[in-house]
């Protein structure tokens, strides 16, 4: 997200049960995949 002190990546899922957060420099995370099919068998 463009904003006037820079980029801006935001984790954002689909499900509105959790929030959005910002992604900012230093923190410590991986990912680990990417979810091809949940528990409806709903292909993405």
């Amino acid at each position: 997200i463009p904003t006037a002190n820079g980029l801006v990546v935001r984790a954002k899922s689909e499900n509105t049960k959790y929030d959005a957060w910002d992604i900012t420099e230093g923190m410590d995370f991986e990912v680990f995949g990417r979810v091809l099919k949940v528990w409806r068998s709903e292909d993405f």
